[in-house]
Order: C-alpha cells, then structure tokens, then sequence
C-alpha cells in the first residue's frame, strides 16, 4: 500500500518544481526520501502485523523512529518544492503528494495504535505539513484544498490497513483450523483401532485362556487326545484373530451379527455357560441392513466378552432379538447365580461406553440393568433404517479398555 500511495504521488512533485534548479534538487531529494520510507515501511509491515494480530510486541518495531523521521524531512523539504513555480496552485495534486510523504507511516501506524489514536497522530501531521507550506508561501485557499484531500483520504488508508490485518488473521485462523483437524482425524483413528482392537481380541483372548486352561488339566488327567482338540481350538482362534486385527487395520472391520450370536452360543457353551439365543421374531437376521448388524454384533460380541470373565457352571445366558416398531431390539441378561458375582460390578467401563457410542452414531442407545443382584442386563436399540455414516467406518472414538 505505500508504494500504491507513493507512486500516484511523488512523481508530481517533478512537475510542480516547474523550471526552478533549487526545487528540482528538492524534488529529487524529496522521491529518495520517499523511497526510503517506503522500503522502510515495508520491513516494518511484518511485525506490525504481528502486533495488530497479537502475535507480537512493540520490541520489533524498533526502525519506527527513522520512518518518523524520513517522513517529516520529505514534508519539509515538500512545501518549498510546490510554491517554487508562481501561480495558481493545485490544492488536489498537492494533497496527492503530501499523502504519498506520509502514507508509509500511516499504513505502519495503522496497525499499532488504537483507531482514535491513529486519526489524532494524522490530524498533526496535517496540521504540521500545512503549518509547514504556509511558511513555505502556499496560497490558503491552496492549503484548505489540500487540507480536505489529505483528511478524507487517511480514513480510506485506515480502512485498507485494518481490512489486510483481518484478512490475514482469518487465513491463520484457517490454517490453525485445517491443523487441527488433521491431528483430530489422526486422533479419531488412533482411537478407532484401539476400541475395535479390545472389542475384536477381548473374546477371543478370553476363550483362549479358558480352551488352554482346559487343556492343561486334561494332559494332566491322561486325556491327550482331548487335550489335542482344545489346543486345535486354541490355533484355530489364534489365526482368526490375526485375520480380524488385519480387519481392523484395513479400517473395514464389521460384526456379522449371525455370526456373532452363532460365536457367543458355542463359546459360552464351552466355557459352561448356560445359553440360550431367542431370535424367533426376526426370521431373516440378513434383512437387517450391515449397519445394524455390525452395530448388534458388537453389542454381543462385547457382552460375550463380559460373561465369560466371571463364567461359571451356575451361570445362564440369553440373548433375544426382535423387531418393535421400527427398531430391533437386542436384550443380553446373564444370571450368575450368585447374589455377589454379576457381570458389570466394576462399573460402567469403557468397553460399554464404546458401544453407547456406536450405537448412538445411528441413532440407538444402550441401556445397562441390574434387576436383581446376581443379574446382568444389556439392551440395545437401534433403527432398523440406519445407514452408516461416512466417511469413517465406526463412529465411535474412546478406546476400550479388556
């Protein structure tokens, strides 16, 4: 903006030095000058910036002093070069050269003084400039032109200066937005895969250490043969969950529910829990979109999880599943059988919470019970219509914790 300024202005004062050697010298006395401060007044440009976007101090503004300091000899040395040549003056041309003199500083001071401040700091250097032509010999008539010139122009440099100051605090704004977000979709990943990694390795961990138990105390008893077949189980869990942890990596893991409630009534058996699946009211688990069925499949996938932590050959497990309305509803109640040992005496975990958030993502919620002591209750609801959302594959984002 002061080149802009300087460049509309300053050559002017070649013309109005007219034929006079003493004011053409002054003249190009006077554009040095002017280039000086303009050069000056751009290095100064950044940390005014800085100042007016509160990302710095005055400190860095130390060169201010000589900007001062050239703009006040350039408007001295202005009013002899504009009264050299006799005549009618121009007070509009004078204006556009006074302004070209002191724009550097006014675009400096713009952006490091309060609005008020700046229009007193410009109605002195009017006031001077003019007290200065005056003295100089310029006509009042001429001064009162260059007068208006001069104080309805400020406001418009005023006006420039400020809008560039907001302009480039809303881009910083926005690069600090777009940096955010990218550590906020970093972040999300990273915790999308530390709840999938609890929710897919949680049970199959837990049936392992049970199948190997199992193992062990039947090679102790003589019963190689068995003792083999568990272990055969325990390899065979082992890949499957090397495949689903490669499921989870590839960001494209989703819980059939059949297989789900399939998985949960063979491991719970194994484990010797009573369990009893009830999906009489939905004949086509299929029809269900993916979206519910994954959701679902966690739920009893996480529940599975739960009960076999404190399974025991008193225990009873059913899981029901049936359409109400436009929702299906999936209901997991396990019966210790003790009045001390249900599941979830530990509280509200994070393995729950994961799932209140996937559900939650399409609409659903999970309600957590305890009729009686020794029972355990998990409902879930979701909309049978959902649909994913995109573009991440698992809306829920807080890790879990097996």
């Amino acid at each position: 903006m002061p080149w802009l300024v300087f460049l509309a202005g300053g050559p002017q004062l070649l013309a109005l030095a007219g034929r006079s050697p003493l004011a053409a010298s002054l003249a190009w006395g006077v554009l040095v000058l002017g280039l000086a401060q303009c050069t000056l007044a751009t290095r100064l440009t950044g940390p005014a910036l800085d100042v007016y976007l509160g990302l710095g101090s005055l400190a860095g503004m130390r060169l201010f002093p000589l900007l001062v300091v050239l703009a006040v000899s350039a408007i001295l040395a202005t009013g002899p070069v504009t009264v050299a040549e006799t005549g009618d003056g121009d007070g509009v041309l004078h204006g556009l050269v006074f302004l070209s003199m002191s724009a550097p500083v006014l675009c400096v001071l713009a952006l490091v003084v309060r609005m008020r401040t700046y229009l007193l700091l410009h109605a002195g250097f009017v006031a001077f400039a003019m007290a200065s032509a005056a003295a100089a010999g310029r006509a009042w008539s001429d001064l009162a032109t260059t007068t208006v010139v001069a104080l309805v122009v400020a406001p418009a440099l005023l006006f420039t200066q400020r809008s560039t100051g907001w302009y480039v605090a809303v881009l910083r704004e926005l690069a600090a937005a777009r940096e955010v977000q990218t550590r906020l979709a970093v972040a999300e990943e990273r915790l999308r895969f530390a709840r999938d990694l609890h929710d897919v390795l949680g049970r199959n961990l837990a049936v392992i250490a049970l199948k190997s138990e199992l193992a062990a105390e039947l090679a102790r008893r003589g019963a190689e043969d068995k003792a083999t077949r568990q272990l055969d189980e325990v390899q065979h869990l082992a890949r499957d969950s090397q495949r689903e942890v490669r499921d989870v990596v590839r960001a494209y893991r989703r819980a059939d529910l059949s297989a789900e409630l399939a998985g949960a009534r063979r491991v719970l058996s194994a484990a010797g829990v009573k369990c009893r699946v009830a999906t009489d009211d939905v004949p086509d688990i299929d029809s269900l979109t993916e979206p519910v069925q994954s959701a679902l499949g966690w739920v009893v996938r996480e529940g599975t999880t739960n009960i076999l932590r404190h399974a025991h050959g008193s225990a009873v497990c059913t899981v029901s599943l049936r359409i109400t309305g436009h929702e299906a509803v999936l209901v997991l109640e396990n019966d210790t059988g003790s009045r001390t040992d249900a599941v979830g005496d530990g509280g509200d975990g994070t393995g729950l919470t994961g799932l209140r958030e996937r559900l939650a993502a399409l609409g659903g919620t999970l309600a957590v019970q305890r009729p009686t002591r020794s029972t355990f209750r998990v409902t879930a609801r979701v909309p049978v219509a959902t649909t994913l959302p995109s573009p991440s594959p698992d809306p829920g984002l807080r890790p879990s914790r097996a």
